[in-house]
Order: C-alpha cells, then sequence, then structure tokens
C-alpha cells in the first residue's frame, strides 16, 4: 500500500479571537447518510488554549472540505462545568435507526484536569449545532 499525502485539507486563517486561532487537529471522518456527502468533526485550539469542536464537509472526502460554520458545534462548558478547559478529540457515529441524527461522543477535561467522555446529538439533520445528551428516555 503506498501513501499519498495530499496538504492541508481543512485550513484555519489563524485570526485572532477565533475559536480555531492555534490550529485544528485529532479529526474524525463520516459519511453522512442523508446527504451522502462527508463529515469531518475535528478538535480546535482557540488563543487562550481552550478546545472545542468544530464540523466540515466535503463532497469526496478527500479535499474540498469547507467548514459548516465559523463557530464551534461544540463548546467547554462554564468556568465551574466538568470539561471546562475543553472538549475534544471527536468521534462522530450515525444512528442507523434514525438516518437524521448523529451522536459525537468527545472528551472533556476540566480546571483540575481530569478527564471524562460524554456524548452530544445533532439536533436532527441541523448540524449547526449538537446538544449535550442528560439521560437516557424511558
Amino acid at each position: 500500500m503506498r501513501w499519498i499525502k495530499l496538504g492541508k485539507i481543512v485550513e484555519n486563517r489563524k485570526q485572532i479571537g477565533l475559536f480555531d486561532e492555534l490550529g485544528i487537529r485529532n479529526a474524525n471522518v463520516v459519511r453522512n447518510h442523508q446527504g451522502g456527502n462527508y463529515l469531518m468533526a475535528y478538535e480546535c485550539v482557540a488563543g487562550d488554549g481552550r478546545t472545542s469542536i468544530g464540523l466540515a464537509e466535503s463532497p469526496d472526502g478527500l479535499k474540498n472540505w469547507t467548514k459548516i460554520q465559523e463557530e464551534p458545534i461544540l463548546m467547554p462548558l462554564e468556568d465551574d462545568g466538568w470539561d471546562s478547559r475543553g472538549v475534544g478529540s471527536p468521534c462522530l457515529v450515525q444512528m442507523n435507526n434514525k438516518s437524521d441524527e448523529l451522536r459525537l461522543y468527545f472528551v472533556g477535561i476540566g480546571n483540575d484536569r481530569k478527564t471524562g467522555i460524554d456524548m452530544a446529538v445533532s439536533e436532527g439533520n441541523n448540524l449547526r449545532k449538537f446538544r449535550r445528551w442528560e439521560r437516557f428516555q424511558a
């Protein structure tokens, strides 16, 4: 097998104040059953070092990636939250039973440097916002 390096496929513009000012890393790509395109969740690093999660899409999954929006789809909780220092290491999963629902598993880190894993769910096929999972529905 021979690998071919394509170069940067998602650019961060390094603009002061943007959620990805210091860079992007730790990407996860899935095929979007709803639209037939590809989705990439990625970890973003802001100027203050806090991490959040962004989302980009591509028609072929190789090049031509465009950000869904110029803000994260998931941010850390407030200063006293369990993941107040950042969220990252995203893993997108498209549910077979609901083709318009995506689950986003992620790692959070708190001010005490303790980590945990949590999940957020897309609001139907709206990929611009994910809501944090709260509990199973009875």
